[in-house]
């Protein structure tokens, strides 16, 4: 499409090499050939439409007029939507205008006609900034890329719900805590550390003192998924397999956190990792893009490959240029 997750992609990655080569890819008449297969990424997007469409149903439905943003205890957090709109560019206006941050939330709860994106289409409503502003936060999101492990070359770029009403792309751009899909790392440190797959360890409760960024002694005690311990002696293969936080944690112990870290960047993670006992649990926040090249190293016998996005360019007479 002429606007899209991937055209907007596209243009990101040639910023580097249009620069380098003093090339204005709007106006050069360039042909630009993507390494995006485009059955493939049909499926993706119909998929994720639909799959977001129906966990939107069910956020919704458990929620429906209470706020679904909350803390850890289930307590709704205060100011949340006040913070999200002190870093719109209409607050820094206003803010310049009215001087003051009272007379800019009383404009930005003014109703106005607007245009807003829902899972039945775009709909015409009459909405204050700040009502657009929870609606619009108060959408799921997701980003989904497939690639292909030995060439590098990306098949799939999903960025989002809609490109038109969301244009931050959540393969590259957004970050989040990866979960239990960090833990290949972990057990990857592990066997390289000298571990083998078959080495046990026992599913029971685990209390972890390290400490903190702050300077501060903590205490750490991860449950599993089911908040129960089922004290069986399982070998490494079996606990990666039923993906138990109790184990996962104790191997993070055994070969240390900043080991693991170490072990997450060389496989493909980029961005900084917060080296604490959580760690092997995905407690960092990293992108897509970052995970799929990660797990692609484990596809491709341990060499890490650069994803391609752009495989061919050709200039406005039909040359290969890069």
């Amino acid at each position: 499409n002429n606007d899209s997750y991937l055209r907007s992609a596209v243009e990101k990655w040639l910023e580097k090499w249009s620069a380098e080569q003093e090339i204005d890819i709007y106006t050069a008449g360039l042909k630009i050939y993507t390494t995006i297969d485009s059955r493939m990424q049909k499926i993706a997007e119909d998929v994720s439409h639909e799959h977001m469409k129906e966990l939107q149903r069910r956020l919704d439905n458990t929620y429906r007029e209470s706020l679904p943003w909350r803390d850890k205890s289930g307590a709704v957090i205060p100011e949340f939507l006040e913070k999200q709109a002190r870093k719109l560019p209409l607050y820094e206006s206003l803010k310049k205008e009215l001087q003051d941050e009272k007379l800019v939330f009383e404009a930005l709860n003014k109703p106005k006609k607007m245009r807003v994106f829902t899972w039945d289409g775009e709909q015409d409503v009459e909405m204050s900034t700040m009502d657009s502003l929870k609606h619009y936060v108060s959408m799921l999101n997701t980003g989904m890329m497939a690639m292909d492990p030995y060439s590098g070359n990306i098949k799939v770029w999903v960025g989002g719900i809609n490109h038109q009403h969301y244009k931050f792309d959540h393969v590259n751009q957004a970050k989040r805590q990866a979960g239990s899909t960090f833990k290949p790392f972990a057990y990857l440190a592990a066997l390289e550390s000298g571990m083998a797959p078959c080495d046990t360890y026992e599913d029971k409760p685990v209390s972890i003192t390290f400490i903190n960024k702050k300077g501060e002694e903590e205490i750490w005690e991860p449950k599993n998924a089911d908040w129960s311990f089922s004290h069986r002696v399982m070998s490494l293969r079996w606990a990666m397999a039923r993906s138990l936080n109790t184990i996962t944690a104790q191997i993070t112990r055994d070969v240390g956190w900043d080991k693991v870290v170490e072990t997450a960047h060389r496989v493909g993670i980029e961005s900084p990792l917060l080296s604490v006992p959580s760690v092997g649990l995905g407690s960092n926040d990293v992108s897509v893009f970052e995970m799929v090249r990660a797990y692609g190293t484990f596809m491709n016998t341990g060499k890490r490959v650069e994803p391609i996005l752009v495989s061919k360019i050709y200039d406005s007479n039909g040359k290969l240029i890069a």
